[in-house]
């Protein structure tokens, strides 16, 4: 079957309009932001990022609507938003790419570890990049006073510090860390599709940015003790920096493996 083979739809599928109601949702939290006390900058700056991300999603898959939907174009949105939270919107989008003809047909072999490596190398970073950027941006705090729960991490972990410059860079660091995480996975899954070695370039370089941004947010905390000589790391500051670490560490075993399988020999071919 040609790669280029596309279904035609007559009707625009539930799942764009799921999109459209999840863009809808972004803003919604984009405009309430000012309102929610502690994190609501966090979340307003989150809520407009993942809205033109949303945005860009609708303006793709509503042209995509008039030719035919391409299996690829409809995955990867769906793989957005289940990352994005929306899992009700990636269901749907994996469900509608199923409909839709794989790019080539071949008969079914028995599954072994061993063929889904050789088939699937090349978006070992992007699984790499997901977990890293989960770790960064889903651990943060949060309280539920119903069940008697909270999580105390990184704004826990700030708020003890007495420098006000050290609070001021160490939260300007999670918002960098969160931000180059959530553009390296877009990145990742273009690198999925082409190996080419653009993807590669930045990826590292945003994997620097995440390494520089890090050593900031670490340094923050170990000098607190020499200009506030009562400071003592609390468990939060702990749990914090080794949350920071794992996502670091997820961060540079996909860069690895973005060098390790990237096509040298990659010319891009115009549709």
């Amino acid at each position: 079957m040609d790669e280029k083979q596309i279904v035609k739809f007559e009707k625009i599928p539930l799942a764009v309009y799921f999109v459209v109601g999840s863009a809808v949702i972004w803003l919604a939290l984009a405009v309430l932001s000012p309102f929610i006390k502690t994190t609501g900058t966090f979340i307003g700056v989150f809520s407009i990022i993942l809205l033109l991300a949303s945005s860009l999603g609708i303006i793709e898959l509503f042209s995509e609507h008039k030719n035919g939907y391409k299996k690829d174009v409809v995955k990867n949105w769906a793989i957005f938003f289940y990352f994005a939270g929306f899992i009700v919107t990636g269901i749907l989008l994996h469900m509608f790419s199923k409909k839709l003809p794989d790019q080539t047909i071949t008969y079914k072999r028995p599954f072994t570890w061993k063929r889904w490596y050789k088939f699937n190398k090349q978006r070992i970073p992007l699984f790499l990049s997901i977990i890293s950027v989960v770790l960064f941006t889903g651990l943060l705090d949060f309280d539920i006073p119903e069940l008697r729960f909270n999580f105390k991490s990184h704004f826990d972990a700030i708020t003890n510090l007495y420098s006000n410059n050290n609070k001021s860079m160490a939260t300007f660091m999670i918002f960098l860390l969160n931000i180059t995480s959530i553009v390296q996975s877009f990145n990742t899954v273009t690198f999925g599709q082409k190996k080419n070695p653009f993807s590669v370039y930045l990826i590292t370089l945003l994997m620097v940015i995440e390494l520089v941004a890090f050593s900031l947010y670490l340094y923050a905390f170990l000098v607190e003790p020499s200009l506030s000589p009562t400071y003592q790391m609390t468990n939060s500051a702990k749990l914090s920096i080794g949350i920071f670490s794992a996502g670091i560490l997820f961060g540079l075993a996909s860069t690895f493996f973005a060098w390790k399988y990237v096509d040298w020999k990659y010319v891009k071919i115009e549709e």
